[in-house]
């Protein structure tokens, strides 16, 4: 009985271990900070109808959310894995979730958060200060982006837009020119160069040579073939010579 005991504690460990180790391989830490985020902040009667789940999905982009974590020695738990980072998600203190609020949708973004309301404006002193706030992004994406809403408003047909870069940082590299292969493309394309095009002609004039040496061969031994009066025969000679005969 006590091995039989043993033996089934052994298989329970394993297979919790298994699990264990699926959900873990399953985990993703946005996803559980924003079920949490929704589970707090929107109430079930106000994401029952498919209506407003359009309505959030419009505001805000959790496509692109993300979060940062902060190390376990901020809180005087025990690590949950000692062998994973202190930072990881499972060892983690505190967690921020970012959830962007998609541009052109911050005045709506706004009477959420701070007053729940879903249509209705809030008082006018909130709302001075929330065009203050909007009149600020739209500057900022303005200066930075190039477009106040992020993209350019399209009013003619292929029409021009340009995009604002910056350069984060340059460097000069010094490499050994010996044995060293630079090649430029200026342009992705599928056309074919001077050298391909003399590729692609030397392997069809291959394709015709092996056809007709094919079709000499063929015509060869129809030749023979109309020759032969009799069946062919084979005489075999033991020693140092090999001599093969066909009757005609």
């Amino acid at each position: 009985m006590a091995d039989k005991r043993e033996a089934a504690l052994e298989a329970a460990r394993v297979a919790a271990n298994e699990f264990e180790a699926r959900l873990r391989r399953g985990l993703s830490p946005v996803n559980e900070m924003v079920s949490q985020i929704i589970e707090q902040h929107f109430p079930a009667n106000v994401r029952d109808e498919c209506w407003e789940i359009d309505y959030w999905q419009r505001i805000f982009d959790w496509e692109r959310a993300s979060f940062v974590a902060y190390p376990s020695w901020w809180s005087t738990s025990d690590a949950r894995d000692p062998e994973l980072d202190p930072s990881d998600f499972l060892n983690a203190s505190w967690a921020k979730l970012y959830l962007p609020v998609r541009a052109g949708m911050e005045r709506a973004a706004l009477r959420w958060i701070f007053g729940k309301a879903v249509a209705r404006p809030l008082a006018p002193p909130v709302e001075k200060r929330f065009d203050q706030i909007i009149a600020d992004l739209r500057t900022f994406r303005g200066d930075t982006i190039g477009e106040p809403d992020e993209l350019p408003e399209l009013k003619t047909t292929c029409q021009h837009t340009e995009t604002k870069v910056y350069c984060l940082a340059d460097w000069d590299e010094l490499m050994p020119t010996d044995g060293t292969h630079l090649e430029v493309i200026q342009g992705l394309s599928n056309a074919a160069d001077t050298v391909t095009r003399q590729e692609i002609a030397d392997a069809g004039l291959m394709r015709k040579a092996l056809l007709r040496s094919e079709e000499q061969s063929a015509r060869l031994k129809e030749k023979a073939y109309d020759q032969m009066t009799q069946p062919a025969d084979i005489e075999v000679q033991i020693g140092s010579v090999l001599a093969l005969g066909a009757g005609s």
